[in-house]
């Protein structure tokens, strides 16, 4: 289980970006001086596409590594008992670090079945109206994700493959947010 979440807002304002970029298309330039002028424009053009592109498409990542609240749930209880939206019971959960495997542990080591994760995050008032998604890099095997409660999505059957939840309509900003993620490895 590995996270992390990333925002972004196409705005161009990042002049001091912009300005490294236009020098790396002048020097582009300079240097493509030979008789095969319509086709160094043509690289010339698409250098400087995709350099616009990085300009517009600013972005931060922030790791969510870490501590989280774990609890093995191999009664199934936690969709009833709303885990997502009432909390991890406490005399249950336990403090894991985030990347994490419950089956590296001498008592759930054989375990197969559910394990919920849980957390809080605090997130920035500057974040309000951004694209924002949660990455996560691997979960063993089907994940269902919650933000503050409510279902952001799932992932089933794809094992270690990375994934993205976009949760920027569920995300209060200038808030304390609740982040669980149920693991289904069986």
């Amino acid at each position: 289980f590995d996270v992390e979440v990333e925002w972004w807002k196409p705005d161009g304002s990042n002049k001091k970006e912009m300005k490294r970029n236009f020098k790396l298309v002048t020097k582009t330039l300079s240097y493509n001086k030979s008789g095969m002028k319509r086709l160094n424009s043509i690289v010339i053009l698409l250098i400087f596409c995709s350099v616009s592109f990085s300009i517009i498409a600013q972005r931060q990542i922030v790791s969510l590594d870490g501590n989280w609240s774990f609890c093995v749930d191999s009664l199934k209880k936690g969709l009833n008992d709303k885990w997502a939206k009432n909390g991890l019971p406490d005399k249950l959960s336990a403090t894991v670090t985030v990347p994490h495997t419950w089956n590296i542990k001498k008592e759930t080591c054989h375990y197969w079945g559910w394990g919920w994760y849980q957390r809080s995050i605090m997130v920035p008032g500057e974040w309000k109206g951004k694209n924002i998604k949660l990455q996560f890099n691997a979960v063993y095997h089907d994940a269902t994700v919650w933000v503050n409660g409510v279902k952001a999505g799932e992932h089933k059957g794809s094992g270690f493959t990375k994934f993205f939840i976009d949760v920027s309509k569920l995300l209060v900003p200038s808030k304390k947010n609740i982040i669980t993620v149920l693991a289904d490895n069986s």
